[in-house]
């Protein structure tokens, strides 16, 4: 009989089979019963010698079985049905187990689906790999890119066959009701095509487009098309007016695109597309020619950033320039305080495993009695041990069900309570991966739960072990030992959590507490983005007005503006410039990038911030 027939008759066929095979015994022993009557035997007679000369129908059951049917797996089978009977005999037991590890698998299962989603998968990009971002530093720190170095990397690396640059700016539309701000992506050079972004609806950008000339015009997302224009085709060829500006919208966007967050992507105005070498403002992104790596590009970078600083020592000279992955530089900030979290996750489910192989190996020490018997009756220790890691299955496979209910709900949880701006976050979802990492976790959990008790249970049952008092009491005592041991560690795994938790807890008050340098209280901010080409008489009229107008209202008794908030993160950066260029340390300043914000007179009295 053939392997797989063997495999379906284990499976799908075995009470077939029994049946079969009982017919077929039952009608031998009829025959010869027959036989035996015809000779003159009287039926008791008949029936006694065709069962002595049959044999045993147990024996020969199992041994025609085993020919028929795959023995391990029939084996396997067989003892699931007996550990998932002798699970039912303890609701409690089962109850606080599946408890226990529904919520430390259900907490890593939603874990691991923010993980997956935002460092895992792959950006929905095209060759995704090969996308690497060009980041320049001084010796003071990464400084952004600009414009002039972008067409030196577009003139000059042959590493790379795309190289493009953008910056986000808030862009209000208007001329369709309420107004309403959306993000806008403002790209330097063939972004679309180093992306690979393909519109569902219209066309991507001309070569002259991609260089900020001509008319303007925009993708839209597939959010926003949906959404404000109810997806009407109508909409390409349309105008859209952003931060008062008409711009004529060519092509949609895909719904999964990079990066996600973005609402429209348009080109750069062509005055800054070619400005100088002083504004640095952008992210420059590259697509690393086909069989060039990082570690192979690397040389080409290093000599194009000697011979910019040796043509450009003003602006260009200590810059260095390195590539990082996409992905990498996008999910930075992201990957430490997630893995962290996964971390403390997992110390939780080892806690819970812990205390599950304590009731676990309590519960052997009930059933000691059972496990000498069926050694005794000639199970092997092995089948012994197979049966209690199969009771334990059946637990894990409950633990990982109920992990998967949990999992669903602790994702939507996630997505409330981690920041708005995590990268791809709103993709973290309940999917196959997860499922399956689920599945691997409950199955590790098992073994780990599973194997200490089922292999001290097997070792310490013997046929006549129960009927010896100083045996027994030698099995007692090396019960209680392992579970003084199992007791201990969950104790030492408790603490090491609640230290951390503590300190965390501890961390987070000190900085809740810490003075931050400005007055909070009755201070509120209202946030103003204009586009970055608005001109400076515009900027400097509406900020006027609007200050007169905020001085205006009723109890406020201080006004300002700034370009960012305090503690809100980077600050513009440029070269300073000094009168006498003859003082001490003046080349050396000519060559650094100062950091600073711009502010309006009142700002440090509206703030509190003493001088």
């Amino acid at each position: 009989m053939g392997w797989w027939s063997r495999l379906t008759r284990s499976v799908v066929g075995r009470e077939r089979l029994n049946v079969d095979l009982s017919d077929e015994m039952a009608f031998h022993i009829e025959e010869r019963t027959r036989e035996n009557v015809a000779a003159g035997m009287t039926a008791a007679e008949a029936r006694r010698d065709a069962l002595a000369r049959f044999g045993s129908p147990a024996r020969l059951r199992d041994e025609t079985r085993d020919a028929d049917v795959l023995a391990w797996l029939d084996a396997i089978i067989r003892e699931s049905a007996q550990a998932l009977r002798g699970l039912r005999r303890r609701p409690g037991l089962v109850t606080t187990a599946l408890l226990t590890l529904s919520l430390g698998i259900g907490a890593a299962g939603a874990i691991f689906s923010v993980i997956d989603a935002v460092l895992l998968r792959p950006l929905p990009i095209p060759d995704a790999s090969r996308v690497v971002v060009l980041r320049e530093t001084r010796k003071d720190g990464p400084v952004s890119g600009n414009p002039a170095r972008v067409r030196d990397w577009q003139a000059q690396a042959r590493t790379v066959e795309l190289v493009s640059a953008y910056y986000s700016e808030a862009r209000t539309l208007t001329g369709r009701g309420a107004p309403e701000r959306f993000e806008m992506l403002r790209s330097f050079g063939p972004l679309v095509r180093l992306y690979g972004l393909r519109p569902v609806l219209g066309r991507t950008f001309t070569t002259s487009e991609e260089a900020g000339a001509g008319p303007a015009v925009t993708l839209m997302s597939h959010r926003v098309w949906q959404h404000q224009f109810e997806g009407r085709s109508d909409v390409l060829g349309g105008s859209v007016t952003l931060g008062g500006t008409p711009f004529t919208v060519i092509g949609i966007l895909p719904p999964d695109v990079f990066p996600g967050t973005t609402d429209f992507v348009s080109p750069a105005p062509i005055d800054f597309q070619n400005q100088g070498r002083e504004a640095h403002y952008l992210l420059v992104v590259a697509r690393l020619a086909p069989g060039i790596t990082i570690e192979s590009a690397a040389p080409e970078l290093a000599t194009i950033d000697g011979r910019l600083a040796a043509q450009y020592p003003a602006t260009d000279k200590g810059i260095r320039t390195e590539l990082l992955p996409l992905q990498v530089v996008e999910t930075g900030e992201a990957r430490q305080p997630l893995y962290l979290l996964l971390g403390a996750v997992s110390l939780l489910l080892l806690i819970a495993c812990v205390n599950i192989a304590s009731l676990l190996l309590a519960r052997a020490a009930e059933r000691r009695q059972e496990a000498a018997i069926r050694v005794s009756l000639g199970a092997g220790r092995a089948s012994l041990v197979r049966l209690y890691l199969l009771e334990s299955l059946w637990l894990a496979a409950g633990g990982c069900l109920g992990g998967l209910v949990v999992a669903r709900w602790g994702v939507v949880l996630l997505s409330r309570i981690l920041p708005a701006d995590l990268p791809r976050l709103a993709n973290a979802t309940l999917d196959w991966r997860v499922a399956g990492f689920a599945a691997l976790v409950s199955a590790g959990a098992a073994l780990l739960f599973g194997l200490l008790p089922a292999l001290q249970a097997a070792f310490a049952a013997g046929g006549h072990a129960l009927l010896r008092d100083g045996v027994r009491a030698t099995h007692g005592r090396t019960r209680l030992t392992t579970r003084r041991v199992l007791v201990g560690l969950q104790v030492a795994l408790s603490m090491a959590l609640l230290v951390g938790a503590g300190l965390l807890a501890k961390s987070l008050y000190l900085m809740r507490i810490s003075p931050l340098g400005v007055r909070t209280e009755q201070v509120v901010a209202a946030r103003v983005n204009l586009p970055w080409d608005t001109e400076p008489k515009v900027l400097v009229d509406f900020f006027q007005r609007a200050m007169a107008s905020f001085a205006s209202i009723p109890g406020v008794r201080s006004v300002a503006f700034a370009d960012r908030l305090p503690l809100e993160g980077e600050s513009q950066s440029q070269p300073i410039r000094l009168e006498n260029s003859a003082l001490p340390g003046a080349a050396e300043l000519a060559r650094r990038q100062i950091s600073h914000r711009a502010v309006s007179e009142g700002y440090f009295e509206t703030m509190g911030v003493p001088i």
